[in-house]
């Protein structure tokens, strides 16, 4: 794995998340996107309303 923060495409590439539990973060985001971070069960966590709220093209989503 490449050194600095890790992307989720990194973990997933080493099998540290499985993709059933990145979809799991992201129904929990569109079911409550209050609901804070998701904790995967490697213990890393991601913050999709953060990402959201970070990325200059939702910006314009009415």
């Amino acid at each position: 794995m490449p050194a600095g923060p890790l992307t989720l495409a990194d973990l997933r590439k080493a099998g540290v998340v499985t993709s059933q539990e990145i979809v799991a973060a992201i129904d929990v985001y569109l079911r409550d996107p209050m609901a804070g971070p998701y904790r995967f069960d490697s213990g890393h966590s991601v913050d999709i309303a953060a990402l959201v709220n970070a990325t200059p093209a939702f910006a314009a989503v009415d």
